[in-house]
């Protein structure tokens, strides 16, 4: 068999080794001690191509050529490396099993490896990972059926055990039992399974790039088949990039040929590809009742008493006309660090983190609110936290409303029980914190905001996101006003 290793994650290189089970298993039950988790070898039972994400890495999905076993992994603590061999060993399957790192005696996480008696195509792995599953009881992490997805070998702990489980080959198994699958787990059609033909033109177009016959055409066709054969369309614009930086003679401008692919593949449909199941399974999930009374309306949860509930939050305004002085204002009242009765005052005080393009006004009018007396200085510095906006993508934007969420919270204790006041987030403006292609792109916009809703409503996170009216809209008298930019922004907003 061939057990691929790499030197680290970024698995830029890769080294093959052509070796016995039985050497295999002398090698897990003596295994060589590392330092560090870090320092160890990752390992996979496949044979990986040459082709490289545009991130450099050989370790990904269609890049595997052929597996010889599988590779499972259990964390969940609970279920011993000995009852697991217990487990194969009825089923008659051949493995291995050796703890991981973070393995202890009380809380039990190993790994499993079960050896094909041939070679099989990458797109088989899944039927035999369910099937290693379903004898193990269905315990292994979802990562498990990641094509590619490589483990740890050798040794970082004293703590450290290896089984070996006689047998035969898990396929040779198969009809016995049915397989097993977590819901999460990508099905079966992504990992990258081709038909003859389109694997024939897929090699027919990567042949024609490398004889410099042409880029433009081979390169939109190579990509459309990928995407055909169930890759997403980002994943395949960077294989179809790493394929043409790994060109001897470049033939062009490659990132503008890429530019031309993205334009493509958008304008043929392509976006993350979805098979029959993937839609069945989202359709089923989509239709769920709601269960609701109608002796009874659920309660509003307010920032802002009887004016702003929780939830995402779009507030508009020319520039100039005080969007931030009235913002900042109403975030005291949410903060409890105003020092009269007011009318908007909550019966809990939750922390606000101000994400915003000019930080010397927000802390000028703080400073002013605080020498009229308005609100309480000690208060201020420990609830009111000012942050610099940064253009960020939104993904990035996206963690950083988590860890507002995981850092910055308030817990109350009372008689029924304690719970927690998440932070108010305040993005004032939107242009100056979220990076855009364009604003005025509703797709990308609202792609955007899908992404920071999700962070809302998971974490029951305020957000108020702050932009300007279009220049057009001026002096309207709020008659038809709306956020400069993409409809969508307002759409996805409360």
């Amino acid at each position: 068999m061939i057990v691929t290793q790499f030197h680290d994650t970024k698995a830029q290189s890769a080294k093959e080794v052509e070796i016995s089970w039985d050497k295999l298993v002398e090698k897990i039950q003596k295994p060589k001690t590392h330092s560090t988790k870090a320092a160890m070898p990752l390992i996979k039972l496949a044979k990986f191509g040459d082709a490289k994400t545009a991130k450099g890495s050989l370790r990904h999905d269609p890049n595997v050529v052929e597996v010889y076993g599988l590779e499972g992994d259990y964390d969940g603590e609970e279920i011993t490396i000995e009852e697991a061999a217990d487990r194969l060993e009825k089923h008659g399957i051949k493995a291995a099993l050796y703890t991981s790192p973070s393995h202890t005696s009380s809380k039990p996480r190993w790994r499993v490896i079960a050896p094909f008696s041939a070679s099989k195509e990458p797109q088989q792995r899944r039927h035999y990972m369910g099937l290693l599953n379903a004898a193990l009881g269905g315990i292994l992490a979802n990562e498990s059926f990641t094509l590619s997805q490589t483990y740890y070998f050798g040794k970082a702990s004293s703590d450290y055990e290896a089984v070996e489980v006689q047998g035969v080959a898990i396929d040779l198994r198969d009809g016995l039992w049915s397989p097993a699958f977590p819901s999460q787990a990508k099905p079966e059609s992504m990992t990258f399974e081709v038909a003859t033909a389109r694997s024939e033109r897929i090699t027919e177009a990567i042949q024609k790039i490398y004889s410099n016959e042409a880029y433009y055409q081979p390169a939109l066709s190579l990509a459309a088949m990928l995407c055909k054969s169930g890759m997403s369309k980002d994943d395949a614009k960077a294989m179809v990039k790493s394929i043409l930086e790994a060109h001897p003679n470049p033939n062009g401008d490659i990132d503008q040929y890429i530019g031309h692919v993205d334009g493509f593949l958008t304008g043929e449909g392509f976006g993350d590809a979805k098979t029959d199941t993937q839609v069945s399974d989202k359709a089923a999930e989509l239709l769920q009742p709601i269960s609701y009374q109608l002796d009874h309306i659920e309660a509003i949860n307010w920032v802002i008493p009887g004016f702003l509930p929780e939830g995402l939050v779009s507030i508009a305004g020319e520039p100039g006309i005080g969007k931030t002085t009235a913002i900042v204002g109403m975030c005291a009242s949410a903060a409890k660090i105003v020092k009269y009765d007011s009318i908007t005052q909550t019966p809990f005080h939750r922390k606000i983190i101000y994400i915003t393009e000019d930080p010397k006004q927000v802390i000028s009018m703080l400073y002013g609110l605080s020498k009229q007396g308005a609100i309480d200085p000690q208060l201020v510095k420990e609830r009111f936290i000012v942050v610099e906006a940064v253009r960020s993508n939104p993904q990035v934007l996206a963690a950083t409303l988590q860890l507002a969420a995981d850092n910055y919270y308030d817990t109350y204790f009372s008689d029924i029980g304690d719970f927690k006041i998440p932070p108010l987030v305040v993005i004032d403006t939107s242009s100056a914190s979220i990076e855009l292609e364009s604003e005025n792109n509703n797709s990308e916009v609202s792609r955007a905001f899908a992404l920071l809703k999700n962070k809302v409503f998971q974490n029951e996170l305020p957000l108020w996101t702050v932009t300007h009216t279009p220049k057009a809209a001026k002096g309207s008298e709020g008659k038809g006003l709306s956020a400069r930019g993409a409809s969508s922004q307002e759409g996805d907003a409360q």
